[in-house]
């Protein structure tokens, strides 16, 4: 089998793996939730970890990969590839959160707890890893095999 210089892509397919991916993604961080107060003695009535913040965070999240693998889709040769490089960028980058709220510089008058930050990073990266898995799997196109 040879390999393709491209990666074809089904652009119908993305809101459907979007849907899915907020639904997974909304379902693992809950578990994260629960599994950290159960555990780590997160607080449970922290702000930033109300099942309301989580399910908007992973709602917008979601959108904005959406539409982020749509232009990849409509630019890229390889928008597969360039979309699970731009996650990992993504997740870097929003892992910045948790550990300015452990500081004391988002969360208010004081800083987070630090089961909670971890409890936030995991559900960041786990977040990530389910856009990518289902963003980049789902609507890859069927293309013929040859034998």
């Amino acid at each position: 089998m040879t390999a393709r210089w491209y990666e074809p892509i089904d652009v119908r397919r993305i809101p459907l793996a979007t849907l899915i991916a907020i639904v997974v993604a909304f379902a693992v961080d809950v578990g994260m939730l629960e599994a950290g107060q159960r555990w780590l003695d997160v607080p449970a009535e922290e702000p930033l970890l109300s099942l309301v913040a989580i399910g908007v965070a992973v709602l917008v999240a979601a959108v904005l990969a959406g539409l982020g693998l749509v232009v990849l889709a409509g630019t890229q040769a390889r928008p597969l590839s360039t979309f699970r490089s731009a996650t990992t960028c993504a997740v870097v980058i929003s892992c910045m959160a948790p550990l300015l709220a452990r500081a004391g510089w988002i969360a208010g008058d004081s800083p987070i707890s630090t089961p909670t930050m971890t409890i936030m990073l995991l559900m960041h990266v786990a977040t990530g890893a389910v856009f990518a898995l289902f963003l980049t799997s789902l609507p890859r196109a069927n293309a013929p095999r040859r034998y």
